[in-house]
């Protein structure tokens, strides 16, 4: 990293690494003109781990560095940046596993200290798991974040997708899913996948689920549907097939059953579906 002048002279410079190659660093200013660097911090050849680090604005000295998350075959983030007025940072890129590239959003404290990081994956009606590079993310005004990058290429089926989703300050593409045990990735593209009715509805009523999910995704595990109410709080978990009646035919599941307490208050809540390593699709209902 070289800071240079008005003229273009160097002001300071600063190299730094492991043994190994590490990836092309991220490289922005935080609101006090200190440099915030993404990458990857490599163990061998083939061990990498997500990795940030801050240096002064005044002479290229660490302010802090850190790394996340365990060692995998590839990972980097490509982008960081500051979150006003909060001061944290947002940083995405991918990583590998088993192969499949995912997408990586890491929120931290202005001393990059770790508030969450979450995985996603790209998927649509021809692909599961397709590769998700994510390469790009800004905050919104309701402190949420947008992120952007590509999926694919598939030989044989497609070159290349953009990739864009919204997620809350959570990291969440349905608000409350940091409150669901289990889930390691969100599945970015199947909003159309969870459907219920009546929406609104009156607390007590039977509430009718249908799940429809396409040839390409296999659950992970048994699926499972969680609420969330607006403030945060659990308020029913339950596997599908429990306590109600379900059917499947092909890739359609469907489930009818009493998903809100009776007795709930009014208000806004969200559901979550959910196959025990994935989170594969959210909806909001209204209780009147």
């Amino acid at each position: 990293v070289q800071r240079l002048g008005a003229n273009g002279d160097v002001t300071w410079e600063k190299i730094w690494g492991g043994a190994y190659a590490e990836s092309t660093a991220a490289i922005s200013l935080a609101s006090n003109g200190d440099v915030l660097v993404g990458g990857s911090y490599e163990y061998a050849s083939t061990l990498t781990r997500r990795y940030l680090a801050r240096l002064s604005a005044t002479d290229g000295s660490f302010v802090w560095q850190h790394q996340y998350g365990p060692q995998t075959v590839d990972c980097a983030l490509q982008t960081v940046k500051e979150i006003s007025p909060s001061m944290d940072l947002i940083a995405c890129g991918s990583m590998s596993e088993g192969g499949i590239y995912s997408g990586t959003l890491l929120r931290t404290t202005s001393d990059g200290d770790s508030l969450w990081m979450r995985q996603y994956v790209y998927q649509d009606t021809v692909v599961s798991n397709e590769p998700g590079f994510l390469r790009d993310v800004v905050p919104t005004l309701d402190g949420g974040f947008i992120a952007v990058g590509t999926a694919g290429p598939v030989p044989g089926v497609y070159s290349q997708d953009v990739w864009a989703f919204k997620v809350d300050s959570m990291g969440c593409l349905e608000p409350g899913c940091n409150l669901i045990t289990g889930i390691e990735s969100q599945v970015t593209n199947l909003q159309g996948a969870l459907t219920v009715a009546p929406n609104p509805v009156r607390s007590g009523e039977a509430v009718q689920v249908s799940i429809s999910l396409p040839p390409s995704i296999t659950p992970q595990g048994p699926l499972r549907l969680t609420v969330v109410s607006s403030e945060g709080r659990v308020v029913r978990e339950q596997l599908i097939g429990e306590g109600g009646h379900h059917a499947r035919q092909g890739t359609q599941q469907e489930a009818i059953f009493s998903a809100l307490p009776a007795g709930l208050s009014a208000g806004l809540y969200h559901l979550h579906l959910s196959d025990g390593a994935r989170w594969l699709a959210g909806a909001k209902v209204v209780v009147e």
